[in-house]
């Protein structure tokens, strides 16, 4: 079942795939920043979403942690530049944060200049619930990659994932650099670390991935990680960056 949820969320967003365009180059944004406040963060600055703003990743990842109150906090979502934040609801609220995991600029809007831009705009209007359809998909499909994969099918789903939206080519090459550390993105799979450490270093003794530094990773070969996770279609219709 929850391989079906994936199919079909590529499916539904196949024609959108392309809005996962860096922010700066997509022009509806750009028209719906135009009055927003920038703001730099630094790396693990939590920001404070109110119900009255909205935010949108213009460079950098913003991550969402959610935690019952006495609990730990567990990542669940991350967005990427393009991304659209806004405050969840009511019940939820005291449970969310968000953090920057690496330094990012962000535009803060009103939530009535927000709307505005979508009242007086129609293109910047259908780009909005496109997007928004776009990062609900996304959302899902990492729900069911939970449910479905294994250890290392995660793994490899996260890692083309982040050469998506992050990694820069060299001919059959992407390299990126990790902004999430190895517990975050233990958290995020939900897998122990140490497993997590043991299926990375499987990936390099095969050749598929090389490390430069604790951070900067290089995926040598997309195919072969694609071949290590089911859902790569889906992936990389929903993180691809360009």
């Amino acid at each position: 079942m929850t391989i079906t949820v994936a199919q079909a969320a590529m499916r539904q967003t196949a024609k959108t795939a392309t809005l996962a365009l860096v922010a700066s180059e997509t022009p509806e944004l750009a028209r719906l920043t135009a009055h927003a406040q920038t703001l730099r963060l630094r790396r693990r600055q939590p920001i404070a979403i109110a119900p009255d703003t909205v935010w949108i990743v213009r460079s950098g990842i913003i991550a969402a942690e959610h935690g019952a109150t006495g609990s730990e906090r567990t990542m669940v979502e991350v967005h990427y530049p393009g991304d659209i934040i806004a405050a969840p609801p009511a019940s939820l609220a005291a449970m969310m944060t968000y953090t920057s995991m690496a330094p990012s600029d962000v535009w803060r809007l009103t939530a009535n200049a927000f709307n505005a831009a979508m009242a007086g705009d129609a293109e910047v209007a259908s780009y909005v619930l496109q997007r928004l359809n776009l990062q609900r998909a996304r959302t899902q499909l990492h729900i069911s990659m939970l449910a479905a994969l294994s250890s290392e099918q995660r793994v490899a789903a996260l890692l083309l994932q982040a050469a998506g939206h992050l990694g820069t080519a060299h001919g059959g090459s992407v390299s990126f650099e990790m902004p999430l550390s190895r517990t975050e993105v233990a958290e995020y799979l939900a897998l122990n670390a140490d497993t997590l450490s043991r299926i990375m270093s499987r990936f390099v003794r095969e050749g598929v991935l090389a490390r430069s530094s604790r951070t900067q990773l290089t995926v040598r070969d997309i195919d072969a990680l694609k071949a290590h996770c089911p859902m790569s279609d889906a992936v990389m219709a929903l993180h691809s960056a360009r």
